[in-house]
């Protein structure tokens, strides 16, 4: 938890700016996030879920929850 600098609120902004992922309309609604520890980067990981355009594919936008850089997600 003490690596951890940024939150939820601050990263969706970030994941908006970036313009892939929309909120979902019907089955898991408008954002979600996951915190995992990424083992192979060794740093805690934050995702923003969302969808496609099309609502067709769900989508996530991986930070580090410690610097806020932007990690594709695997």
């Amino acid at each position: 938890m003490n690596d951890m600098k940024y939150d939820s609120p601050e990263l969706l902004q970030k994941a908006l700016k970036m313009g892939s992922i929309y909120p979902g309309k019907d089955w898991a609604k408008g954002y979600n996030f996951m915190l995992i520890k990424d083992t192979e980067r060794n740093v805690p990981l934050l995702l923003v879920i969302g969808w496609n355009r099309d609502q067709t594919k769900m989508e996530a936008a991986g930070f580090n929850a410690s610097t806020g850089e932007y990690i594709q997600p695997n």
